[in-house]
This record gives C-alpha cells, sequence and structure tokens, in this order.
C-alpha cells in the first residue's frame, strides 16, 4: 500500500504498511509520538490530529478534528495530516499550548495533545 499525504506540512509517501493500517499506527512509525491512543475507539480524545482537504465547490479549506486510531492510513490520501508536533516546538510553543502551560491545564499530561488539536482545529 502506497499513500502519499502532507504531514505536518511537509508531503510523505507512507508505503510498508499493512492494509489495514491506521493513521495512529503509521505516526507511531515514524517518530511522532504526541498523538496518544488511550482506548482505540477515540472516546477519549488523547488522538486527536487535524484533518485538512480542499472543498472544491466552496473554494475553501476544511479542517476536521479526528481520532487518528480511528482512520485508515489509507484514507488520508492525498489529504493534510497536523499532530501536535506540527503546531510548535520547545523553542516556540503555539498560542494554545502556551496558554495550556500557563494556566497549568495539563493534569496528567496523556490527553493534553489531543485537547490542544482539537482547539487548534477551531482556530
Amino acid at each position: 500500500m502506497k499513500v502519499t499525504f502532507y504531514l505536518n506540512n511537509k508531503k510523505v509517501c507512507a508505503k510498508g504498511l499493512a492494509i489495514n493500517a491506521t493513521l495512529s499506527d503509521y505516526l507511531t512509525s515514524v517518530g511522532l509520538i504526541g498523538t496518544k491512543v488511550g482506548d482505540h475507539r477515540g472516546a477519549l480524545g488523547a488522538d486527536t490530529i487535524m484533518l485538512s482537504h480542499w472543498d472544491v465547490e466552496k473554494a475553501c479549506a476544511v479542517h476536521e478534528p479526528v481520532p487518528a486510531a480511528l482512520i485508515p492510513l489509507a484514507s488520508v490520501h492525498g489529504y493534510a495530516v497536523t499532530t501536535i508536533e506540527g503546531i510548535g516546538n520547545m523553542e516556540a510553543m503555539h498560542p494554545i499550548q502556551q496558554r495550556w502551560v500557563d494556566s497549568d491545564a495539563a493534569q496528567c499530561g496523556f490527553c493534553s495533545p489531543g485537547f490542544i488539536m482539537s482547539m487548534y482545529t477551531l482556530l
């Protein structure tokens, strides 16, 4: 299986994974461990990423928060995927990340990346 998509603003070609691989399987395989998988049902929200595509009819980009553990890797062909690693880094956190830190909102931190990505998608 060969799937081409944009991952954190870089074009990638995923190949060699099982046909039933999920997006979270791929993210883990390339070392992006910020997207957490807790229950494999998407109920926790810790595995939330932003999935984007161009809507031809509306002539605009569409961004959706989706659970990476439930998305078949093959279904992101031609899409753009943004993970927590794609919105900031240790040198310059995204403003949402910085406010999260400043507000002591992290709790245990496991679900934080997914919560932050849900907020980011709403911008």
